[in-house]
């Protein structure tokens, strides 16, 4: 797994798909509307 930071968010890279780990001043359908690979809540 890989974790990638950004002014956004925190995510989490995994084999099954990419998870967001913290939000940083948006919400989850903020930040899903501008980026163009799906995300997941990281419930892991």
């Amino acid at each position: 797994m890989t974790r990638v930071y950004t002014d956004l968010a925190t995510f989490d890279i995994a084999p099954d798909g990419v998870y967001v780990r913290d939000l940083h001043g948006v919400s989850f359908d903020q930040l899903a509307q501008q980026l163009a690979v799906p995300l997941h809540t990281s419930g892991r």
